[in-house]
């Protein structure tokens, strides 16, 4: 009956750890004195017909210069630009971001849903049935950092 009971307990505990651990990638370069991390990184799945979606990950500088995000690429789509919401004259509107993303030492930021994110645009026809997608980041000073992005129905 106690080894019934220690066997249920056990497949009950790791049930409920396999099923609240949220799959997280980290990739790092270092390059001299900068140290770019980035965390979860996952592009929404394409809705219908629409060729465009949103890029989304958390991104890291741990060195200790500043380092900005120049420009990001994929060959899944025709563009993908940086892009941020913001709220003017009472209406939310996107605009891309010029001159880069800045990211000062210690520093994270979030690519998110309603704030900065990627905008991927004229998507081609393997990005609706891939389950990842390689984007390439191009860093001032990191240079380039390839991550694979998990393509998921959550923003």
């Amino acid at each position: 009956m106690k080894k019934s009971l220690l066997v249920l307990s056990l497949g009950l505990s790791l049930g409920l750890i396999s099923c609240s651990s949220e799959v997280t990638e980290t990739v790092n370069t270092e390059t001299q004195n900068s140290v770019i991390s980035i965390e979860n990184p996952r592009i929404r799945t394409p809705l219908g017909q629409n060729p465009n979606t949103g890029g989304y990950m958390i991104i890291k500088n741990t060195g200790s210069e500043t380092d900005t995000l120049l420009s990001v690429s994929c060959d899944c789509a025709e563009s993908v630009e940086i892009h941020e919401m913001k709220h003017e004259g009472g209406m939310m509107k996107m605009q891309p971001v010029m001159n880069g993303l800045t990211i000062a030492p210690g520093e994270e930021i979030a690519l998110a849903p309603g704030g900065l994110h990627l905008m991927i645009m004229a998507i081609k026809p393997q990005m609706r049935t891939d389950n990842e997608v390689e984007l390439k980041l191009e860093f001032a000073k990191a240079k380039t950092v390839i991550v694979e992005a998990e393509l998921t129905d959550k923003p």
